[in-house]
């Protein structure tokens, strides 16, 4: 089992890892089917260039992107050797790599390494753990009314799916910690007819994807957001067209609530609580959280 420290306060939970040796941060993203890195983080941390490249799908759209490969990847007590990640274009190159506390954030850990194991979301207590349960699985725990117990779905390309529903309509949102906020498509609210009760004022943002194409999205309210018997009034959403989903549950959600991901048992085990994590119209920005001082940077 490994309790990884999360070091940031909004936005996509980032976490340490050590990279080829060499310590480094990786966001937790349950929204991608394959891990990445950035062309910077290929280069810093000596990793291997493939001559491969795979077809990765984004929100605005698919992309061949190479691979690169590297001899070493720890996170917390989880290793694994020669892992593969895609390759990130670097769009800003004058930009350097983002760094908190003086280690480089390289790219992001997807579903190809995350579903070997059951994942603790405690963002509220800043921590996310790694499992590996043996002799018991997580139906031999004893739940109780406080618990939440909902079903997730796998998609090809691993990535969990779960039913809400919005204003009463059900739809299929994709689990995606990385992403900042949680979005709908129009499509999807056209489809049922769903409308909104008020539109944020002065908020516009441009989503890019890997592909390098960019979208705008703007924020709506609607009346009621349900997940598993937790009903979540009123709800800020973020609509803007996907690729990959018709919805998505976003960090926003995550940073409110405790809840197991279980790939063994197609589960999520939601501990109920008293926020409402979509209350807000306009998200908080990118904070970086202290060190704790008994807990130096890995």
């Amino acid at each position: 089992m490994a309790t990884l420290p999360v070091l940031t306060l909004f936005g996509a939970p980032v976490v340490p890892v050590t990279l080829n040796g060499k310590p480094a941060l990786m966001a937790i993203s349950t929204g991608a089917d394959r891990s990445a890195v950035s062309e910077a983080a290929v280069k810093e941390f000596g990793l291997i260039e493939t001559g491969t490249s795979v077809q990765v799908d984004g929100t605005t759209g698919a992309a061949s992107l190479p691979l690169v490969q590297s001899d070493t990847l720890v996170v917390g007590r989880a290793d694994a050797s020669d892992f593969s990640f895609f390759e990130m274009a670097d769009l800003r190159r004058s930009v350097p790599m983002a760094r908190i506390n003086g280690a480089p954030v390289v790219g992001e850990l997807g579903m190809d390494f995350l579903r070997r194991y059951e994942v603790w979301f405690d963002l509220p207590e800043g921590q996310i753990t790694l499992a590996r349960p043996r002799k018991c699985t997580l139906k031999d725990v004893g739940w109780d009314s406080t618990i939440d117990q909902i079903p997730v779905s796998i998609s090809l390309g691993g990535r969990p799916n779960v039913e809400i529903r919005l204003n009463g309509h059900k739809i299929r949102a994709m689990l995606s910690s990385a992403s900042s906020t949680s979005t709908i498509t129009p499509e999807r609210l056209d489809a049922f007819g769903i409308t909104s009760n008020m539109s944020a004022e002065n908020h516009a943002e441009i989503i890019r994807g890997v592909n390098g194409r960019s979208v705008t999205a703007h924020r709506e309210r609607f009346d009621r957001l349900t997940i598993g018997t937790e009903n979540f009034s009123p709800a800020w959403l973020t609509v803007a067209p996907m690729e990959t989903a018709d919805a998505e549950l976003g960090a926003d959600f995550l940073r409110g609530v405790v809840f197991w991901l279980s790939f063994g048992q197609s589960m999520i085990y939601l501990e109920k609580g008293t926020i409402n994590p979509f209350a807000t119209e306009h998200p908080s920005a990118f904070r970086v959280s202290p060190q704790p001082a008994n807990e130096p940077p890995r």
